[in-house]
């Protein structure tokens, strides 16, 4: 359903330009690639559900997560959440070393100060790569950060 949307978003952006593929060329083609995937995928669940099931599984057990997995998921998509809402306002630098602050420890590391040594250099790096190097202005935010 997210690739429809997806495919639905960026057919409505040019596919070409004088330069050949525009804006909505490569995020048309790769949702409908994801569409087809996602497709497959059901689709072969649906066939044969015991043999996509974990071996755990018994009987009617639900194949969706649970405890921590659950709690590893939610993390991440409030995350991303959180970015999608604040990176205008906060700017890009800022939201991505929280965002790595928060998804980190949730995918299991625990060296804090690796964390965030690393929260750190991805935010100032990916930032420095994309404005100085591509010339692709990200949002600064109201603290100009």
């Amino acid at each position: 359903m997210l690739f429809a949307l997806w495919a639905h978003q960026s057919w409505r952006l040019s596919l070409t330009d004088a330069l050949g593929p525009g804006p909505g060329f490569f995020p048309f083609w790769l949702s409908l690639i994801g569409v087809a995937l996602s497709i497959a995928l059901i689709a072969r669940t649906r066939r044969n559900p015991a043999a996509h099931a974990p071996a755990a599984l018994t009987g009617g057990d639900s194949v969706l997560p649970r405890g921590a997995a659950l709690r590893q998921i939610l993390i991440i998509l409030g995350a991303l959440a959180g970015v999608a809402l604040l990176l205008e306002t906060l700017g890009f630098r800022l939201v991505m070393a929280v965002f790595c602050l928060l998804v980190l420890p949730a995918l299991g590391a625990r060296n804090w100060l690796v964390i965030a040594i690393f929260a750190a250099a991805a935010s100032i790096g990916v930032n420095a790569v994309f404005s100085d190097l591509l010339k692709v202005p990200l949002p600064v935010g109201v603290f100009e950060i």
